[in-house]
This record gives C-alpha cells, structure tokens and sequence, in this order.
C-alpha cells in the first residue's frame, strides 16, 4: 500500500498536468478515500509534503484547486497531523532557502577572490609541457585499462 501512494504522490507531482490530473482522479473513488481514512496517519505523512508544494508551486491551476480540495480532506481526517505536517515542511524549506544562499555567497567570494587576483588563493600548480604531456599520457592510459574509448585531441 505505501509504495502505492508513494507513486501516486509522484504522479501529482508531474509538472504534465494530465499526469496529475489523473492520478489526483482517485480522490473521486469512495474506496480509496476510505482507504487513505482507515490508514491516514500512514499514508497522509507520505502523500501531503508532494500535496502542500504543489498547492504553492504547480504552474497549472486546475490541478493546483483538485490538490487544495484533496488537501481540506486531509485536514478533515485529522487537523493535528496536517498542521504538524506543514509545519515540518516550512522548516525544511527555510533551511533549504537558507544554504541556498550560504551557497550563492560562497560563490560570491570565490569570485572576488579569483577576480582580485589574490595570491593567496590556492590554485593549479605551474607545471612544464614535459610534465604536464607525462600526465596526460598517464591519465590516458589509466582510462584504456579500465576499457573507456577516448581519444586524444
């Protein structure tokens, strides 16, 4: 059963909304919603992080107003779980937001650095054409051991 609705998470995901569209067609099956209510503090976990993205994030909003249907239903079986839910996906996403842009920095710097061409920034070594051209030719015969068809420019 949780594979299943793994899946399913996957195909509403789909930015081809006919993708989605179908499968957010199951929630109009009584049996399935009674299976996800007999089974929600399992399957709920699995389907609402897929369920709350796309309600910010899907470009089409046919599929954007079915997964906002779908998500009152899960509110209606049980409120607690979803807000703890929400909750533990807006953290998640300011952590993410936030090395994001420790990464955007850190590029920022590295940048500067080669930009102002400062001396103290590790780089490659000054290696001679006999050495370099040793080199290279080891790293081409490494790569024909392991069977890997290159060829030289």
């Amino acid at each position: 059963m949780v594979p299943l609705f793994k899946q399913i998470a996957k195909s509403v995901s789909s930015s081809h909304f006919q993708v989605a569209e179908r499968a957010l067609s199951y929630w109009n099956n009584d049996n399935i919603v009674s299976l996800i209510e007999e089974n929600h503090d399992t399957l709920i976990p699995i389907l609402f992080p897929s369920f709350y993205r796309i309600s910010r994030e899907h470009w089409n909003q046919t599929i954007v107003a079915l997964v906002g249907n779908v998500l009152k239903i899960f509110m209606e079986m049980n409120t607690n779980l979803c807000n703890q839910l929400a909750e533990k996906h807006k953290v998640e996403r300011q952590r993410e937001r936030k090395r994001e842009k420790e990464r955007e920095e850190l590029w920022k710097k590295l940048e500067q650095l080669r930009m102002s061409g400062s001396g103290d920034t590790p780089g490659p070594p000054n290696i001679d054409s006999k050495t370099s051209s040793a080199i290279t030719n080891n790293a081409f015969t490494n790569v024909h051991q392991l069977g890997v068809n290159v060829t030289k420019r």
